[in-house]
């Protein structure tokens, strides 16, 4: 059964590429920094989804668990993380050839695929 696990990270996989390949489309038709959108769109959702399970933590724990304080000048640490990140993103993923290659698996799609 070892390989059903990687099987299904495979797909995963292929999920995540083809959804940041639909989010580059979007922004590229149009967008000035099409790289930094689809960053930012990526990054908020990936976002929603860690808080999202911080408060389900914080409800099956009864409210012991605390969420960072972001009030102010607090907010700081949003950076601390968010610049970072899109330098690991632009210097690995897409100055690297990955973007490329995401681009490059899903680009021959027509529009019954797109559905």
């Amino acid at each position: 059964m070892a390989g059903c696990g990687v099987l299904n990270s495979i797909v995963d996989m292929k999920v995540v590429r083809y959804f940041y390949f639909r989010v580059f489309n979007y922004y590229k038709n149009g967008d000035s920094s099409p790289h930094f959108s689809t960053f930012v769109a990526l990054t908020a959702l990936v976002f929603v989804n860690i808080i999202t399970g911080l408060l389900y933590l914080d409800i099956i724990i009864n409210g012991k668990f605390l969420l960072p304080d972001t009030s102010g000048y607090k907010r700081l640490w949003i950076l601390f993380i968010v610049l970072p990140s899109f330098f690991i993103y632009d210097r690995f993923f897409v100055k690297k050839g990955h973007h490329e290659r995401v681009i490059n698996e899903f680009k021959h799609e027509d529009k019954n695929q797109k559905s």
